[in-house]
């Protein structure tokens, strides 16, 4: 499903202009990508904030209209905002083919009780998101694990999950996702390596996670902002 977000050209940069963007609730974005020249915008916060609260959430396919411009399909790419107060500050939105495959970070939920657990052994939720490649177009909202038949000293990895149709692994990457540990070794249980945060998608492009095309000149946009 795809999400309709209005935007106008922003022509003004710089602390001054956020402020007044603030009182005004919109806040800053740029959109670029590999077919597309980099261009300031602005966009009205609360639409920004229903997005995240949706469904498909950080990972929403974007329908970006532009005014006196054009249309986009965007993903969010990264979003700056305060830690406490969770106001966001600027969103870079990255323009991509609804078929194109990118690498995205999804939530792990965890399903059932595993027997290693009445048995008295603690679950361990090792790696709450996972980096998994797909089309732009069929994110999935979660992948899910299920663990009732896990027993004591037993755990699953992601290669032992079957994931959404289209939906696969980067080559060599293979996380651990939950482990049924004996109640004195769950305080060693610690993350695995590798487990990662959702903080927006990346072009894949054969098997391998890239930056996207563009992520220079956007960060080079924000630089200037800042030094105005």
């Amino acid at each position: 499903m795809t999400i309709e977000l209005n935007a106008t050209l922003r022509t003004n940069k710089g602390k001054i202009y956020n402020k007044k963007l603030k009182k005004q609730a919109m806040i800053p974005a740029v959109i670029y990508g590999k077919e597309v020249e980099t261009k300031s915008i602005q966009v009205v916060t609360r639409d920004v904030e229903a997005i995240l609260r949706s469904q498909g959430g950080l990972n929403s396919l974007i329908n970006l209209k532009v005014a006196e411009d054009n249309d986009y399909t965007v993903l969010i790419k990264a979003m700056q905002g305060d830690p406490v107060t969770r106001a966001l500050y600027h969103i870079d939105l990255w323009a991509v083919k609804a078929d194109q495959e990118v690498s995205v970070s999804v939530e792990v939920r965890v399903q059932g009780r595993a027997a290693g657990q009445v048995l008295g052994g603690i679950l361990e939720h090792v790696s709450h998101t996972v980096s998994v490649l797909c089309h732009a177009d069929a994110i999935p909202e979660y992948i899910l694990v299920d663990v009732t038949e896990m027993e004591i000293g037993q755990n699953i990895k992601l290669s032992s999950v079957q994931l959404p149709e289209g939906v696969r692994a980067k080559e060599g990457y293979d996380p651990t996702l939950v482990a049924i540990v004996e109640e004195k070794k769950a305080e060693e249980v610690t993350p695995v390596e590798g487990a990662e945060g959702v903080d927006g998608v990346e072009a894949a492009a054969e098997g391998d996670a890239k930056p996207a095309e563009g992520d220079a000149k956007a960060g080079e946009a924000k630089k200037e902002e800042e030094k105005k």
